[in-house]
């Protein structure tokens, strides 16, 4: 019975929203989805009276304006189509993918405050991905879907991709990382044949790249769940950056004594590629006391108005950054034949203080740019 009278609920919502005319739907889509047809013919049959307009995002103008609404809604994957529904000229809600018929059904019955933003699972099921509360953000929805002109935000594209390059090279040289580096090669390069040294150097760089990169996805998808978060993340990168200037100003190391045990310990162990690879992932699993902060700006960055495919191939490039003075290392001892690593050691052992206020100072400044940015996303 209960299911009967919520079938004759429906039907007589639809049927007045269809008398009243009142309802129009704006679309991003895409002459090349082919299966995008099929998508919009099940909501043109539950609104057989509606006003649809479509944009082909194939048009360089309508690829902005779906730039910009996706950075707007903020969510992690927004397939095609992405149908915004307005009611009496008022964006009520915004649905992206192949929605079944009983998707919309529920969709309609489900009235909030604010804007509901709902994805296809894969399924034809309609997930929940967020609700709009932000008058702002709703009036610019609105008004890109109606058909105004898209503008790049305040940091557009290029800014970001500056700021994750240099992010990148600042943790590239961090001194917790390399330092570690140098006593591997220099302990493998005594203790094994060059060609077997060389090998578990590189099985040592490929395990930090794997291992920052899962730890990487993990933190996205946590970052993904709403701004404030991101925003947090950001404020205690901020926090991270003024204790490494006191770190400067006290001399105190960055790294509990027991992880650095552990990973001497892993280190000397290396003796082939695959002990090689494990003293990796334990290494850059230990150190992230040392190394996380530019990393935490990093991919609060990155997952901030990104899809799943951008995020992922920006955190790609960003760790290949970060190995590459340890790919470099070994190209230069192993393959070139300098003797350069107890030097460098050295080196970085003595300048580590200096390189640690650089990397403070540098994250205090980066930490700032990264709030300003995400105060764009919070609604």
């Amino acid at each position: 019975m209960n299911k009967v009278l919520g079938t004759v609920s429906i039907a007589l919502l639809l049927s007045l929203s269809s008398i009243s005319g009142s309802n129009s739907f704006y679309i991003l889509s895409s002459s090349n989805c082919e299966s995008c047809v099929s998508r919009l013919r099940v909501i043109k049959e539950f609104y057989p009276d509606g006003a649809f307009v479509v944009y082909d995002i194939a048009d360089a103008a309508n690829l902005n304006r779906f730039s910009e609404i996706e950075k707007l809604i903020d969510a992690p994957f927004m397939p095609l189509p992405i149908i915004s529904m307005f009611s009496d000229g008022e964006l009520r809600m915004v649905a992206a993918g192949g929605l079944s018929r009983e998707a919309w059904e529920n969709m309609v019955m489900n009235e909030n405050s604010g804007v509901n933003v709902y994805v296809d699972n894969g399924r034809g099921e309609a997930v929940l991905e967020k609700n709009i509360g932000d008058d702002r953000k709703i009036a610019r929805l609105e008004e890109l879907f109606l058909g105004g002109e898209a503008y790049p935000l305040a940091y557009g594209a290029s800014v970001s991709l500056v700021f994750i390059l240099t992010v990148a090279l600042v943790d590239a040289i961090n001194p917790c990382m390399l330092g570690f580096f140098l006593i591997l090669i220099a302990f493998v390069s005594y203790s094994s044949n060059p060609k077997n040294a060389m090998r578990t150097s590189l099985a040592f760089s490929v395990a930090v790249f794997f291992t920052r990169f899962i730890v990487g996805v993990g933190f996205m998808q946590i970052f993904w769940m709403s701004d404030q978060i991101r925003f947090l993340a950001a404020v205690a990168a901020l926090a991270l950056g003024v204790l490494k200037i006191f770190q400067f100003l006290l001399g105190r190391r960055q790294i509990p004594s027991s992880f650095v045990d552990q990973i001497t310990r892993r280190i000397e162990r290396a003796s082939n590629p695959r002990m090689g690879f494990v003293a990796g992932c334990v290494t850059a699993f230990l150190i992230t006391s040392c190394s996380s902060p530019p990393y935490f700006l990093a991919l609060s960055l990155l997952s901030t108005g990104s899809n799943v495919v951008e995020g992922l191939a920006s955190l790609l490039i960003y760790n290949i950054i970060v190995v590459a003075p340890l790919l470099t290392l070994v190209i230069c001892v192993y393959v070139l034949n300098l003797t350069m690593t107890m030097n460098l050691r050295l080196w970085v052992s003595t300048r580590r203080r200096y390189i640690d206020l650089v990397i403070g100072v540098g994250l205090i400044m980066m930490s700032v740019f990264v709030m300003f940015y995400q105060a764009q996303f919070l609604g």
